[in-house]
């Protein structure tokens, strides 16, 4: 669609590209807040526009992550997910969507990071958002105090590290803040933050069911199936990275890499080796799925290499479905 084509202009009509509804832009990096995930056709004034739609970053309601997307120098609200664009209505903007041509990285974090704190005040009612506000600033609390007493223990045993370096630790793209102070607590959050703090099991729990209970809004991760998460979650990070096995929190994460480069680089190489030998990403991650006999597929190969067995004592007997005739009465 050209630009300049209005015969194809209708108000409030949205095109979105490809390269969105393919699933290809991720909300949750950084790199891509501000990009263009499609078109809307609006007014800008009494003038006929084709708008560009951006993306401000991801957004939890319900059982599902939106992406938030927005038009500069427009009010209204957008909302995506898997791949499609739904306008809110009745809902917009407490002001105009400001442009962010021109920010550089922390700005436009902090313009979408706004946008994202006027959207949720507007979806949420205030009666929830009270204590969810109490619950994420009382995360965050737990969060600083931890680190802090991590850093502590770290220098009584010799080794100076700072907050950054947990940070870094975790990610080469994280800051303190990132750290220490999420804007929006998840599971995945509270994991890797108990992983780089290397922290016990206990208190890893805690940590995760009350970022389970946040984020989801509902007791979904109780206390044994946040020990389960933190205790897998140990246990593949031990394989791949001796290093923070056997040093804990004086690991370098400069020698080693961070937590989610050694994770990445793990999912690589399952996906490569399931690749090269041509089977399933579950049979090489070593997820076992059980099948069901019942299958009618299943029947048909079973059929094909003849592994159906023989009952050689039941041969002879009639059929379930055949008819049985009555004993001859005694002469």
């Amino acid at each position: 669609m050209a630009k300049w084509d209005y015969e194809a202009w209708k108000e409030g009509k949205l095109w979105v590209w490809k390269r969105y509804e393919q699933g290809l832009i991720s909300s949750h990096a950084d790199i891509n807040l501000g990009k263009g995930v499609g078109t809307y056709c609006g007014l800008l004034g009494q003038q006929k526009c084709f708008l560009p739609m951006m993306l401000a970053g991801p957004i939890d309601l319900g059982l599902e992550i939106h992406d938030i997307i927005v038009i500069p120098r427009k009010r209204e609200i957008f909302l995506g997910r898997q791949g499609r664009i739904f306008k809110l209505s009745g809902i917009r903007l407490p002001r105009k969507c400001p442009k962010v041509g021109g920010l550089t990285g922390v700005g436009r974090r902090l313009w979408a990071d706004s946008i994202a704190r006027d959207v949720v005040d507007r979806l949420t009612p205030r009666a929830i958002s009270a204590p969810l506000q109490q619950a994420a600033v009382r995360y965050r609390h737990l969060c600083r105090e931890i680190a802090m007493k991590k850093i502590l223990d770290a220098a009584a045993l010799g080794r100076e590290i700072s907050m950054i370096d947990l940070a870094h630790g975790v990610s080469a793209d994280w800051q303190s803040k990132d750290l220490v102070s999420p804007r929006i607590p998840t599971v995945r959050h509270a994991i890797v933050f108990s992983l780089v703090c290397a922290l016990e099991a206990d208190m890893a729990a805690d940590l995760i069911e009350l970022a389970g209970f946040i984020e989801h809004k509902i007791p979904i991760h109780n206390r044994a199936s946040s020990l389960a998460i933190y205790h897998s979650s140990v246990e593949m990070l031990a394989k791949i990275c001796p290093a923070w096995w056997t040093q804990g929190i004086c690991t370098k994460w400069q020698n080693v890499g961070s937590i989610e480069r050694l994770f990445r680089a793990q999912f690589c190489r399952i996906m490569n080796d399931a690749w090269s030998r041509d089977i399933p990403a579950s049979v090489a991650a070593g997820i076992v799925l059980e099948e069901k006999m019942s299958d009618p597929s299943l029947e048909v190969v079973a059929r094909d290499q003849e592994v159906w067995s023989v009952d050689w004592e039941a041969e002879g007997e009639p059929e379930d479905d055949e008819e049985i005739p009555l004993p001859s009465s005694p002469s």
